[in-house]
């Protein structure tokens, strides 16, 4: 909670508002505590129970529940004091006390304190290994304020490490029924995934994912080979391991690795693209590969000077690039730079003489370029891809 927001609660709860415990708790203890509370609180930017001032305004809250111990609101002002500083396991006992005397009523600003102090106590709970007692906490927490999607994230998170996906994913729907967030729609997705394919591959799955997100291809890569033979039906970490072994410059490998997955009834356009990068990298070398597909994809976009510029990349990355010269001498010849079109056809009759279609098209480069020819706009018929 923001410190303004604190201090108007402080006010609130310790002020004079407190009519209905005229009678019990007389006005001047209530002012005396209310001054101490707002003097330690302006003193100070992080509060704790062992400094000075607040030492003083828990022990006058104290000695009030020892005065008045059946009044439920001196134990809602010590309590919303140990929230405060922080002194979680005493604010549970004494929110505990106030809950015991108030029948279980409570504000919704007394409720986000109880929340509060429940997730603190939680979180501290799963730090020292206690998850049964971690699960009683965040679950009071819910309980305290419904609207708050932590204590679901949290009791999500550890049913996914007690691999019960089953009970993950409720919490998981919770959390994001409250705040849709990636983070919960993600923990959702490996709730089910959990559930369909079993905890160790989709432990490793995580694993595989976490090692590619720090840049260790190689242990990604074995994590994902891993989930493959556990789960030959999962696709998705079939996919990553083609994607990572095209980045590690293993397109023969890349390539068996994308036609099992091509092979499948649940592929997509995306994979057809990584089958096809796979098989013209093999050929040709996976940097020329990457330069000539980016080249078909500004060509489809209608970007013809940029299709032109990667043609010519992957030419130069692979000189024996048949296709990528035949390409780049469609763009220049439709760009009226007869001299390149010619120059590129003659490559590609070079790499592979008998290909009709560039000697066709450089005959007609050659006479444009020399003005016997009025055939600039001639229509190319576009080149099958490999």
């Amino acid at each position: 909670m923001k410190r303004s927001g604190i201090l108007a609660v402080v006010l609130i709860l310790l002020g004079l508002t407190f009519a209905e415990t005229v009678g019990m708790v007389p006005q001047q203890q209530l002012k005396q505590l209310n001054s101490s509370v707002v003097k330690a609180y302006e003193a100070f930017s992080t509060n704790f129970p062992d400094q000075p001032l607040w030492q003083q305004a828990i022990q006058k809250a104290s000695k009030l529940t020892e005065e008045y111990p059946q009044d439920p609101q001196t134990w809602r002002m010590l309590a919303h004091i140990y929230t405060i500083t922080h002194w979680w396991y005493r604010a549970e006992q004494a929110w505990k006390a106030y809950l015991k005397l108030a029948k279980g009523r409570a504000t919704s600003a007394t409720n986000k304190d109880i929340e509060t102090v429940q997730i603190q106590m939680g979180y501290a709970a799963y730090r020292l290994g206690n998850i049964q007692s971690a699960i009683k906490h965040f679950t009071d927490a819910s309980l305290n304020n419904p609207k708050d999607p932590t204590p679901s994230e949290w009791l999500g998170r550890i049913y996914l490490e007690k691999d019960k996906p089953k009970i993950a994913l409720s919490y998981w729907q919770q959390a994001h029924s409250i705040k849709p967030t990636p983070i919960n729609t993600y923990f959702m997705q490996q709730a089910k995934a959990m559930m369909a394919h079993g905890p160790q591959a989709v432990r490793l799955f995580t694993r595989g994912y976490f090692a590619f997100q720090v840049g260790d291809l190689t242990r990604a890569l074995h994590s994902f080979q891993k989930v493959v033979v556990l789960d030959p039906d999962w696709l998705e970490p079939l996919r990553w391991v083609g994607r990572i072994q095209l980045k590690l410059n293993q397109s023969q490998t890349a390539l068996l690795a994308w036609q099992m997955v091509v092979n499948s009834p649940k592929s997509t356009t995306g994979d057809r693209y990584f089958l096809q990068l796979a098989r013209i990298g093999v050929k040709n070398g996976l940097p020329a590969a990457h330069a000539y597909l980016d080249g078909i994809s500004s060509f489809q976009d209608g970007n013809y000077t940029k299709a032109r510029i990667d043609f010519a990349t992957a030419a130069k990355l692979n000189p024996s690039f048949a296709l990528a010269w035949y390409w780049l001498g469609r763009m220049a010849f439709d760009q009226q730079d007869y001299a390149t079109a010619a120059k590129a056809y003659g490559t590609v009759l070079k790499l592979e003489p008998r290909n009709k279609g560039a000697t066709y098209f450089l005959r007609l480069a050659k006479q444009a370029e020399v003005g016997n020819s009025t055939s600039s706009t001639t229509n190319h018929p576009t080149p099958k891809n490999p």
